[in-house]
């Protein structure tokens, strides 16, 4: 995979764009929390899920073999989904705005399609 198309141009890459204005968003929701304990828990929680998955993105364009590429979009993809099980305990536990929340999960839900999407892809292969 090294050299290939992805590792060039991964910052074009529209998932990867997706990925990076996501975590961007969940960081500028998380600025506006008032402190309790649960908030501060679940702030960096969240915030570390929400970047890892455009870090392990950025590492799967640097894999040295198409099983790295996979092993990091799959952790990308499992990462995707804990950052919508924080987002959805947020909106249990009504920390942050709401309309914000829900609409940072709905990006999350079609991140994690897409990521799923091209990791099964691969399999076929």
């Amino acid at each position: 995979m090294k050299g290939g198309k992805w590792n060039k141009d991964y910052k074009k890459k529209d998932i990867w764009q997706r990925c990076f204005k996501a975590a961007i968003s969940v960081v500028r929701l998380t600025r506006e929390f008032s402190y309790s304990v649960e908030s501060k828990e679940i702030k960096g929680q969240i915030i570390r899920s929400a970047m890892s998955v455009v870090a392990n993105l950025t590492e799967a364009s640097a894999g040295y073999s198409y099983r790295d590429f996979r092993n990091k979009l799959n952790i990308s993809r499992k990462e995707a989904c804990e950052t919508d099980c924080w987002l959805r305990m947020l909106y249990a536990l009504d920390i942050g705005h709401r309309d914000k929340i829900v609409n940072l999960g709905k990006e999350y839900q079609e991140i994690i399609k897409i990521l799923s999407a091209i990791y099964l892809k691969g399999r076929k292969k």
